[in-house]
């Protein structure tokens, strides 16, 4: 689909939506059109995108690098959004894990 369209999105998705990222790493319920299921939006190229996320790219294709058993997509970055109020979902070593918020020192508790 990357190919023939020209443009892929990539959705970082927030602590809470473990759910979501279970159903497209297929430890969740196998659906055919997952994103049937989801709630998306687009950006300017009309990719989705998850909603809710920590950040969306929305990308069109820059090159591509054809590998023995996968293709490798490089992006340019045509749109855009950041939520620094909410942390990423981190999947580390077979297990989601938390991001540690830093300690906030002295000058920073007075703000």
């Amino acid at each position: 689909m990357i190919g023939h369209s020209g443009y892929f999105g990539i959705s970082v998705l927030n602590e809470h939506q473990q759910e979501i990222s279970n159903l497209f790493t297929g430890f969740g319920k196998c659906i055919q059109d997952r994103f049937s299921v989801i709630d998306t939006f687009t950006m300017e190229s009309g990719v989705p995108l998850i909603k809710g996320g920590v950040s969306h790219l929305d990308c069109r294709v820059y090159d591509r690098c054809e590998l023995p058993n996968s293709v490798v997509f490089i992006g340019e970055v045509v749109a855009g959004d950041f939520n620094e109020k909410s942390s990423p979902l981190l999947y580390f070593n077979r297990d989601y894990a938390e991001l540690c918020q830093p300690l906030k020192s002295e000058t920073d508790a007075g703000t």
